[in-house]
């Protein structure tokens, strides 16, 4: 009767294709690190890998190449590279935006947060403007008044007035829905 061994990887897994020991010399040869009993049969989602002790198998989870996010930095994610469980603080579940938080297992959006980054960015839009439209006016208004050219001033002022008018209606405060 011939005698099968089952080859175990460096990550444990064991070959579910057994491999028929060679005789040499009147003298059977099973190399180490491998199990002489039939591997259990493979399961969706685990890896079947030896016992410690070689003496039979055991299913671990495999979650490789599988994308997880973590729960407490939403710039982090990774792809898994090796068997076992994800472990605390990382979920696969991706957040729909960047202002989620990790709340009792599931992502929560703080709305709270999203109001206060558009009226960030809207602040920042109107000031860029600002500074490219009406502060120049601005400025040639209080050279030309300066100058003593008033009625020049006063239609640089208008024209800031309007620039500025124009900038506000454009880009609107945000409102909460």
């Amino acid at each position: 009767m011939e005698q099968v061994y089952y080859p175990v990887s460096a990550t444990k897994e064991v070959s579910q294709v057994p491999v028929v020991a060679k005789t040499r010399g009147g003298i059977l040869h099973i190399p180490n690190g491998v199990i002489m009993v039939k591997p259990l049969p493979p399961k969706e989602g685990f890896s079947v890998i030896a016992k410690i002790d070689f003496s039979g198998t055991e299913y671990i989870l495999d979650y490789r190449g599988k994308k997880i996010y973590s729960t407490i930095d939403l710039t982090q994610s990774m792809i898994i590279e090796e068997l076992g469980d994800i472990g605390n603080g990382w979920t696969f579940n991706k957040p729909t935006t960047e202002f989620d938080t990790w709340y009792e297992g599931v992502w929560v959006t703080d709305e709270q947060a999203i109001f206060e980054a558009k009226i960030i960015n809207i602040d920042n839009v109107r000031r860029s403007f600002y500074s490219s439209m009406s502060d120049p006016l601005i400025s040639e208004a209080t050279i030309e008044r300066l100058q003593g050219n008033e009625n020049k001033a006063i239609e640089l002022e208008n024209q800031a007035i309007a620039a500025r008018e124009k900038i506000r209606s454009e880009n609107p405060w945000p409102t909460k829905d």
